[in-house]
């Protein structure tokens, strides 16, 4: 078995967990996003069937609200407030990635 230095097994661990540690996850999860939004890449088969049933498990639990309340005024309202408070935290965030800078930590690191 090949001994390694202490900088090559720090250097392996470190990308053995580049997935794993708050930055890259979140790095990885706004990537993924922006890549489907933004519409210059086709997004694969297996992509489209992710996000149809990450929609469909978003939506599956409402519909199944405004059935149960049989269509009332109140679900109504229920559904409008939760939309005005997706938009609302939709605009709180582009404001907010507007208005500052991405501190290096965040960045992606060079291995």
């Amino acid at each position: 078995m090949k001994r390694t230095s202490r900088e090559e097994w720090l250097r392996d661990i470190d990308a053995r967990q580049r997935n794993v540690v708050f930055p890259d996850t979140a790095g990885n999860e706004a990537r993924f996003w922006r890549n489907i939004i933004s519409g210059k890449r086709r997004p694969t088969t297996a992509q489209v069937i992710g996000i149809a049933a990450i929609c469909a498990a978003l939506a599956f639990p409402l519909w199944a609200l405004v059935q149960w309340l049989e269509n009332s005024a109140l679900a109504w309202l229920f559904l409008a407030i939760l939309a005005a408070a997706f938009l609302l935290l939709r605009w709180r965030i582009r404001k907010a990635l507007s208005n500052s800078e991405h501190p290096a930590s965040i960045r992606r690191r060079s291995p």
